[in-house]
């Protein structure tokens, strides 16, 4: 399984030793995001840093190893479904739509479903399955 992760999932991941942690680390599913995720999870450091009781540096190199099962994906590789993807994204929060594009696109090159998890799939699921699933 294919799974896109947006910032939240990574930072989560970081702050508390859950489920999400061990399921980035630990499991099969390839994880995917759009690049933009670097600068949203560096962006926050400081806080992840307080809220786990990290100093900034473990934070950086806990984001390192958790970068390690996660491909970062340039925008210019889903570029071509920004569109559709801000279509999908302005029923709920437009921010999303770099992380709605990158499951489109990895959709349509690939055969087997690929998830978008952000925000949005938790208050909306048919918004979820509409711009997820293939």
């Amino acid at each position: 399984m294919k799974l896109v992760i947006d910032a939240n999932i990574i930072i989560s991941a970081m702050i508390k030793d859950s489920i999400t942690r061990k399921i980035i680390t630990d499991s099969k599913i390839e994880f995917y995001s759009p690049g933009k995720v670097i600068e949203e999870v560096l962006k926050h450091s400081d806080l992840i840093a307080k809220k786990a009781g990290l100093t900034n540096e473990e934070v950086l190199s806990f984001f390192r190893i958790l970068l390690d099962n996660i491909r970062v994906v340039p925008e210019g590789e889903y570029r071509d479904s920004i569109s559709e993807a801000f279509n999908i994204a302005k029923n709920f929060d437009e921010k999303d739509t770099p992380f709605i594009a990158l499951a489109l696109k990895l959709n349509r090159l690939n055969s087997s479903p690929v998830l978008a998890s952000t925000r949005f799939a938790h208050r909306d699921s048919f918004a979820f399955s509409k711009c997820s699933l293939r």
